[in-house]
């Protein structure tokens, strides 16, 4: 506990005695022309939508493992006619 609380102070520190180090570049800072800051926003929006899609496709992975899991737990599936799988229990009049 006592070394975060030192790292904090020391890191407070340093940014309160050199405030230029803690500013952005000229660019983003607010010296921007418009079709530099338009830039750089379209770029930034290719990046979310990027990783947007990258954790959508994670979690439709991780639900189709979810998914096909469930159908192997006992009784979800059984064999019927021709040697298939199928969904539910065999049928009893068979």
């Amino acid at each position: 506990m006592k070394k975060i609380v030192l790292t904090t102070t020391m890191a407070g520190l340093l940014l309160a005695a050199g405030p230029e180090a803690a500013r952005a570049c000229e660019r983003c800072f607010g010296m921007a022309d418009a079709e530099t800051a338009s830039a750089i926003t379209m770029a930034m929006m290719a990046l979310v939508v990027l990783t947007t899609m990258i954790w959508g496709g994670i979690g439709a992975f991780a639900y189709n493992l979810r998914r096909r899991a469930r159908m192997l737990e006992p009784g979800a599936l059984s064999v019927g006619e021709g040697g298939a799988l199928v969904e539910g229990p065999p049928d009893a009049d068979a």
